[in-house]
C-alpha cells in the first residue's frame, strides 16, 4: 500500500486548533507553546492527512508523565531514537490523525528546524511545488513511512539551510 497523500485541506487549521485546546487541558500549565508544523500547516499541493504538532513544555518530564496524561487508547507512543523528544501518534477509530511531538521549551524554540522550515516555505510557491512533486514520487514508490520521511531529507535540509542563512543562524543537520 502506498503512502496516502491528499490535497491541502483548509479544515486542518481548525483540527489543529481543536487538538491544541485538548492538549492544553491534558498537559496543563507545563505547556509553553504549541505550534502546527509539517505539511498540513503549509498550503502544499499534497500532504499526508496527519496533523503535526510541536509542543514545548517546561519542565520536561520523563515519558511516563506524558503517558499518564494522554489516553493510551488514543495516543500511541512511538520510539524514534530522537533525544529529548517524545512522539505520540493519535488515532481516531484506527485512523492516524496527528503526530504530537513533546520537547523541552527553550527561548530558542522559534529557531527550531520545524518552525524555520514551515515559515520559510509557506510563501514560496516554487518550493511548495517542488516539495509536492517529491512527496508524490516518494509516496508512490514506498509504503514504508520511515523510507518516505528519509527520502525528503535532502529537500528539507536545503530549505532549512536557506532559512537559517537568511536569519544568520548556524547551519545544523535536520536530523539532530
Amino acid at each position: 500500500m502506498k503512502i496516502e497523500l491528499t490535497s491541502f485541506d483548509e479544515s486542518w487549521q481548525k483540527e489543529f486548533a481543536a487538538e491544541r485546546d485538548l492538549l492544553n487541558i491534558s498537559l496543563g500549565t507545563d505547556v509553553k507553546v504549541i505550534e502546527h508544523i509539517g505539511s498540513t500547516s503549509i498550503p502544499v499541493d499534497l500532504s499526508k492527512p496527519v496533523i503535526d504538532m510541536l509542543i514545548a513544555v517546561d519542565p520536561f518530564e520523563d515519558l511516563n508523565y506524558y503517558q499518564a496524561r494522554l489516553d493510551e487508547n488514543i495516543y500511541k507512543y512511538v520510539e524514534t531514537g530522537m533525544k529529548q523528544r517524545y512522539l505520540f501518534n493519535k488515532y481516531n477509530k484506527d485512523r492516524w490523525t496527528h503526530n504530537v511531538h513533546i520537547i523541552k521549551y527553550t527561548p530558542e524554540f522559534h529557531q527550531l528546524n520545524e518552525i524555520l522550515f514551515r515559515d520559510y516555505i509557506k510563501n514560496r510557491k516554487d518550493l511548495i511545488h517542488e516539495y509536492s512533486l517529491l512527496k508524490k514520487t516518494l509516496g508512490a514508490g514506498t509504503s514504508d513511512i520511515e523510507e518516505y520521511t528519509k527520502g525528503k531529507t535532502g529537500f528539507i535540509q536545503k530549505v532549512v539551510d536557506s532559512a537559517r542563512t537568511e536569519k544568520g543562524l548556524p547551519l545544523v543537520d535536520v536530523w539532530e
